[in-house]
């Protein structure tokens, strides 16, 4: 909610500065708004929406070093006030600093997932930053939100004419004009990719002219203008027939237009009523004013509706809740966690038996026994026991025998192995910490929460607690248990990997975010997490029977599975699961 409850045209000095300071914005008129505001964060120095509506006036007037102090008094003031998050993470992308950029977005994401703006932000930085995969998957986030929403799908044909895939970039080109045939940056798109990656010169052409029809002001129409004369020139040559030979002929069309993938421009800066409806890009009270942009190629536009405020402040990461039901420092959990070995197979006849699947379903193990096991251990995938093989146990024994019936046929060959999806990383930096003493009272509720099996009260409360103290670990690892509890295996993903930015070494985050990669079926990834858990950490066990169960299943690499569960035996001979262990690898020579 934006700070104008209660400020009345009568009120005192500072609430009717603010006021006057927010309508000069509305009106595009900064520099008036500048002063106004300026009188009221003096007369309301704590109040952080004050200083927001000044950022907002800083950034209308082209003052973005001023803008980004106001912007940074505000979220110093009240860390939960999402707008000036979004705010200052629109400055620094319009300044190119990425990482900051980068930063602020994502919390912004994290505070506000359901609102299309951050993730379209969030994705053309990612997209400047060259980080294909990324910005594809903030701007597939956003179709999530919006469906057919223009900026999105022009940025994903963006992406894919860069991958060198043009057919499927102008597959997204049409399906955006398909939505708003008056969309410049799509119109535009459809040109270049046509003119220079399908050498459809005619299309692009008559794409050309459509733009320079439908955009007479556009900034690049001169441009524009010349490519497709140069175009026209070498397609219809007996047009100039008639027109004088210049003594220098022309060069043939090199005035190549490039494709355009511009930041959604700002919203405009009025803080909405009521939420907008589901359909439409949410609105965000004081969001940034629009200022002149200079997009580098395929453009993209802005987005119809700014992002409302954020009411939640975000961050990611978490400690684990001991049997005692007291919350411990993560690195207790090695001690409570229970991980168990794969099922035998159900026959040796089989050539090549992994374990049972049901093994390492996580959903169950938090299901079936969580008097007995504790909330954590749900965590573990392979800590409950192997259900029954889908598939009857008599089909094996059918397969060898028709392989032995048909022994004289030409063989064939296995299918080849389904592709493996692949997490899209998004690498935070670490935060900087906060006040500690503030955050703790929010953090022991989310804890008392959590033990209770109150998941959704724990995660907010962990995200108040990471308002006052961003920098917290325990805070963050013990959100992204409770969210891969919940399922929401996207906020639980990047509170992983934000207690791994603060502690790289720990072994207990390193675990619990190689199984949430698991959950959310990034198979090679958990095992790629699990495999830097062992180089730094090669007597973990528990990380051992993980992978090797992953290359058991998901992964069908027996061999590697069988080094792993060899190892996990050595450690630990005496494990409760040792002698499944032991049947699969007879199984599995």
């Amino acid at each position: 909610m934006i700070v104008t409850i209660g400020l009345v045209g009568c009120g005192p000095p500072g609430p009717r500065a603010l006021l006057d300071g927010e309508r000069l914005i509305k009106q595009g008129r900064y520099a008036e708004a500048v002063g106004r505001l300026q009188r009221a964060t003096e007369l309301l120095p704590k109040t952080a929406q004050a200083w927001n509506h000044l950022g907002l006036a800083h950034h209308g007037n082209q003052q973005p070093e001023e803008a980004a102090r106001a912007y940074q008094t505000a979220l110093h003031l009240d860390s939960k006030l999402a707008a000036a998050r979004f705010n200052l993470g629109c400055l620094m992308l319009e300044q190119n600093n990425l990482p900051a950029a980068v930063q602020e977005l994502t919390a912004y994401t994290l505070i506000q997932p359901t609102h299309v703006d951050g993730w379209l932000q969030l994705g053309t930085a990612h997209l400047r930053s060259k980080r294909l995969e990324l910005a594809a998957t903030n701007f597939t986030r956003a179709l999530s939100l919006h469906p057919r929403h223009p900026v999105a799908l022009n940025n994903l044909g963006v992406i894919q004419f860069q991958r060198r895939q043009s057919q499927d970039a102008l597959n997204y080109f049409k399906v955006a004009l398909n939505q708003d045939r008056a969309f410049a940056p799509a119109l535009l798109n459809v040109a270049v990719v046509n003119q220079q990656g399908l050498n459809n010169r005619r299309a692009a052409l008559e794409a050309y002219r459509q733009y320079l029809a439908a955009h007479p002001q556009a900034a690049n129409w001169q441009s524009v203008d010349e490519a497709a004369r140069q175009l026209n020139a070498e397609l219809n040559p007996s047009q100039l027939a008639l027109q004088p030979v210049p003594a220098t002929p022309p060069p043939q069309a090199t005035a190549r237009t490039s494709l355009v993938a511009s930041v959604p421009a700002r919203p405009a800066p009025n803080p909405p009523v009521a939420p907008a409806p589901r359909t439409n890009p949410p609105p965000i009270a004081n969001v940034r004013p629009p200022t002149p942009t200079n997009p580098p190629a395929i453009a993209a536009r802005p987005p119809p509706e700014p992002p409302r405020p954020a009411t939640n402040i975000v961050s990611v990461a978490a400690t684990p809740v001991a049997d005692d039901l007291v919350i411990r420092p993560a690195q207790d959990l090695a001690t409570r966690t229970t991980t168990t070995a794969p099922a035998p197979a159900p026959t040796v006849t089989a050539p090549a038996v992994t374990p049972d699947a049901a093994v390492a379903q996580r959903g169950e193990n938090t299901r079936a026994e969580p008097a007995k096991l504790g909330f954590l251990t749900g965590l573990n995938p392979f800590s409950r026991k192997p259900k029954e093989e889908n598939a009857p146990k008599t089909a094996n024994v059918i397969h060898a025998t028709n392989a032995a019936v048909a022994m004289n046929a030409a063989p064939v060959a296995p299918p080849p192995p389904p592709p493996v999806p692949r997490y899209p990383f998004q690498s935070p930096a670490a935060p900087r910490s906060g006040n500690r003493t503030q955050a703790e009272p929010a953090y022991a509720r989310g804890v008392k929460a959590h033990q209770g099996g109150n998941r959704r009260k724990a995660i907010e409360e962990y995200q108040t607690a990471l308002r006052a103290d961003p920098g917290w670990f325990d805070a963050y690892f013990n959100l992204a248990l409770a969210a891969q509890d919940t399922g929401e295996l996207g906020l639980s993903l990047i509170a992983y990997e934000t207690a791994l930015a603060l502690k790289p070494d720990s072994a207990d985050a390193r675990y619990n975010f190689a199984l949430a990669l698991k959950a959310g079926g990034y198979a090679q990834d958990a095992a790629d997490q699990l495999g830097k858990l062992l180089r730094s950490n090669p007597n973990e066990t528990r990380a051992h029977l993980s992978l090797a169960n992953l290359h058991a299943q998901q992964l069908r690499q027996p061999a590697l599975a069988r080094q792993h569960y060899t190892r996990a035996l050595e450690l630990n001979p005496g494990h409760p699961e040792a002698s499944r262990v032991r049947a699969w690898l007879a199984s599995n020579p």
